[in-house]
């Protein structure tokens, strides 16, 4: 499955054949070896795509840890975590660019259980931070929007495309994030 996620992350599911998996994952070639563990293709990346969503349910336990008692700690390891979530699932999300639109049924499941879910998180984090008075009156669901859209943006400028934007790295990002952040406290 990890030989296949790479395969597929480069060079797409439509582009990576059943020999190349099966080459890369150290069983003869064209020999069916990848059909004693999966149907087909599809159910491998199915398989595959699973998978990810439970690595990241494993990176949701970092939630345990909150409340920290103090707003600048939480935001800050909520900036860490997701960025460890991120890299953690980097293959799948090269997998997710290259073919979510081509291949719409196997990536739909996993759009809701991976990045909707960090969304909905991050919202609700800061409507209990705002129900404790702890942040002023916010629309919570859009500015969980924009402060992870800017953690996603970052990552992908970072490790997709491959260059940090205005030279920013990731230590003075977080930083500036959880400062922007803070700005919704209560004075």
């Amino acid at each position: 499955m990890d030989e296949a996620v790479k395969l597929f992350s480069r060079k797409g599911f439509a582009g990576t054949s059943v020999a190349e998996i099966e080459r890369a994952a150290g069983l003869k070639p064209g020999a069916g070896g990848l059909y004693a563990h999966f149907d087909s293709k599809a159910e491998l990346i199915r398989a595959a795509i699973e998978r990810a969503a439970a690595v990241t349910e494993v990176g949701y336990s970092l939630a345990a840890a909150l409340p920290l008692g103090d707003l600048r700690s939480e935001l800050t390891l909520i900036a860490r975590g997701s960025f460890v979530l991120f890299d953690a699932s980097e293959d799948y999300i090269r997998m997710g660019l290259k073919d979510g639109d081509e291949f719409p049924e196997l990536f739909a499941g996993a759009r809701a259980r991976l990045p909707d879910r960090a969304y909905r998180f991050l919202a609700d984090w800061l409507a209990a931070k705002v129900d404790t008075g702890e942040l002023a009156e916010h629309d919570s669901d859009a500015v969980a929007d924009l402060l992870f859209g800017a953690i996603s943006n970052y990552w992908l400028q970072t490790r997709v495309v491959g260059r940090a934007p205005n030279d920013v790295d990731e230590q003075r990002f977080i930083e500036a994030w959880v400062d922007l952040a803070l700005r919704l406290a209560r004075r």
